[in-house]
């Protein structure tokens, strides 16, 4: 990808009760009708991931390569196929997707959705996500 631009990500998840929240820096590739944000998984049980989240005014889909490989696409009142790549082989996953806000302004603002998940078909629960973006820390 071409030109960017670091910013601060923070990511929080919430699954019934449990909320997690994790801050990344990240780049910003704007597109012509999409922008990209990149940034790697710092997590010992992701490995050596890179996670890049696509992000249109319609459609968001996370991507990650290296160690874990998943693909996930989210799309208004749809269900939409994806998988997670193990050494055991793949597991298929579908997200239907209740709620997405995207509110950004040159990679900066704030981005959210809500899904259902199954995986092998069965249901996995609700989830709801949120991604802050602001302007990356001078040092």
């Amino acid at each position: 990808m071409a030109a960017h631009k670091e910013i601060r990500l923070t990511v929080r998840s919430l699954q019934e009760d449990e909320e997690t929240s994790r801050t990344f820096t990240a780049a910003w590739y704007p597109k012509e009708k999409n922008g990209y944000i990149r940034y790697q998984e710092e997590e010992s049980d992701m490995g050596n991931t890179t996670t890049t989240v696509k992000v249109g005014r319609e459609e968001i889909k996370v991507i990650r390569h290296g160690d874990l490989q998943s693909e996930q696409t989210f799309i208004l009142h749809r269900w939409i196929p994806g998988f997670y790549r193990t050494q055991q082989g793949i597991i298929h996953l579908e997200t239907y997707t209740h709620r997405l806000a995207v509110h950004l302004v040159d990679g900066i603002g704030k981005i959210c959705w809500d899904y259902e998940l199954r995986v092998q078909g069965s249901s996995a629960g609700r989830f709801s996500l949120t991604l802050d973006t602001e302007p990356a820390l001078l040092h």
